[in-house]
């Protein structure tokens, strides 16, 4: 029996219907079938998983005439209001009712955006609520093309004199973007940056970019990706293991603000925290100065200029991957079978192109385990972790 009032109306979720658990034997059955479908065949797949509902620390609610509201399942441009979200933690639910408290007094002066018609002002709410601080975060997307903006701008200026969030943030949105975060923004409460504290260390982030959803599910992997280098080879010393770990240089591709880095540092004498985004960047470096990590740096660049950034290869290097849902750029992948880290931890929210990508990287590579991690339950959503050793 589905939890939320919406299913089925709400684009949000779709498997709300079918049984937890069955639900998570199904995506590790798909993770298996597309690795099949490109030669290999991997029956041990390992899966981990946090809670069913009540995990996502951001969500993103559209403006309607009725209110704070989430897109239909087959309609762009018709919205179904919402009052609770299941799968959002309590911290957001609490902010979505007190918004669409102010709302409704003060609909007769606000004005909505209208998808159809690119016309409007209010476009999105997004909420932030970090999992383990209070750092509540809450961003108004406005249409920058309207000329009732203004007018609008002051009135969340007062709505944010009676807020009990923490951060309030404008992002002004091109009319014809459906964009609810902006480079063009500008803070009316608290700060722009939000601070998580994850596996004990500090994490900054901006509210404008990219974090992981799922605050405990995202640190399962961190842990994961730990047990994988302290034991990446069976018939080494656990102890000589960790003397090659303290000679060799950790290497944290696609890196967004140091999540792996930052947390992976401690065993390895240099780490590397490579991202293309520069105001991820930016707070990567505050995070590493946050967790005074004397052996971390963090560097603007493509993932395909990794070879200009380290000169260790081999036994010295070890990776994390964790590139956008289009995959590792093919000069990247040529790179990383140049330099032959000794092992590749490859993250991926699209099971496709992973498995696609794996035939390249099977020249040179052993896939030695899979594990499945929920990162969005009842979503159709997946995340996966592939350990690559290099062939001996």
């Amino acid at each position: 029996m589905p939890k939320c009032i919406y299913f089925e109306i709400c684009g949000g979720c779709s498997l709300q219907h079918i049984l937890y658990e069955l639900t998570l034997e199904n995506k590790k059955k798909f993770v298996q079938d597309q690795l099949r479908k490109n030669g290999y065949v991997v029956e041990n797949i390992a899966l981990e998983h946090g809670e069913p509902y009540n995990y996502r620390n951001r969500m993103d609610f559209a403006f309607s005439n009725a209110g704070l509201s989430l897109r239909e399942q087959r309609h762009f441009d018709r919205y179904v209001k919402i009052n609770r979200c299941e799968i959002s933690n309590e911290k957001i639910n609490s902010l979505l009712s007190e918004l669409q408290i102010w709302f409704d007094k003060n609909k007769d002066r606000l004005e909505t955006f209208d998808m159809r018609k690119k016309e409007g002002v209010l476009k999105y709410a997004l909420i932030r609520t970090p999992t383990n601080t209070d750092n509540t975060t809450l961003c108004f997307a406005v249409n920058i093309n309207s000329s009732k903006t203004a007018s609008h701008i002051e009135q969340l200026k007062e709505y944010a004199k009676e807020s009990s969030v923490k951060n309030i943030i404008v992002a002004k949105v091109d009319a014809q973007k459906d964009d609810s975060t902006s480079s063009d923004f500008f803070v009316i409460k608290g700060s722009e940056m939000i601070e998580e504290e994850f596996l004990g260390k500090k994490i900054v982030y901006h509210s404008q970019g990219f974090f992981q959803n799922n605050t405990r599910v995202a640190e399962l992997m961190v842990k994961k990706a730990r047990s994988i280098f302290e034991k990446y080879d069976k018939e080494i010393d656990k102890e000589k293991i960790k003397e090659q770990l303290k000679k060799s240089t950790f290497l944290d591709l696609y890196g967004g603000v140091g999540t792996f880095g930052i947390n992976l540092a401690d065993l390895f004498v240099k780490t590397i925290i490579l991202e293309s985004v520069g105001p991820s960047i930016e707070c990567a470096k505050i995070n590493i100065e946050k967790n005074n990590l004397k052996n971390t740096e963090a560097i603007v660049g493509d993932a395909s200029r990794m070879n200009k950034v380290t000169n260790a290869t081999g036994k010295n290097l070890f990776v994390v991957t964790d590139p956008p849902r289009s995959g590792m750029e093919q000069k990247a992948i040529l790179h990383l079978l140049e330099m032959e880290p000794e092992v590749i931890i490859y993250v991926s929210c699209n099971p496709q192109q992973f498995a696609k990508e794996l035939r390249a990287f099977s020249k040179k590579y052993d896939l030695i385990s899979m594990t499945v991690f929920d990162m969005f339950p009842q979503t159709n959503h997946i995340e996966t972790m592939a350990e690559l050793r290099l062939k001996k």
